[in-house]
């Protein structure tokens, strides 16, 4: 479903790398990395687990409206900044 995409955004220019994984493993790649699975066949769950690490002085653009609405952040550790996460 991704390949009509594709063109429209000029990954034409890079490999598509294949990047076998074996039940268990896991897969770290940078937020813009364009990836993809194939459906699950097996019998089991395939669950998936999201962390986004930013900086301390990351900051939320309220002013942008067309972004999906999302809960407030919850820091973990480090120092708040006003408007920044």
């Amino acid at each position: 479903r991704l390949k009509p995409f594709l063109s429209d955004l000029g990954s034409n220019q890079w490999p598509t790398v294949p990047v076998p994984l074996r039940a268990g493993s896991i897969s770290f790649h940078h937020s813009l990395t364009l990836h993809m699975s194939h459906a699950n066949q097996s019998s089991h769950r395939r669950r998936g687990y999201a962390v986004h690490y930013m900086r301390a002085t990351s900051w939320r653009d309220e002013s942008v409206t067309d972004a999906p609405k999302m809960p407030p952040f919850k820091q973990v550790c480090g120092r708040a900044f006003p408007n920044r996460v």
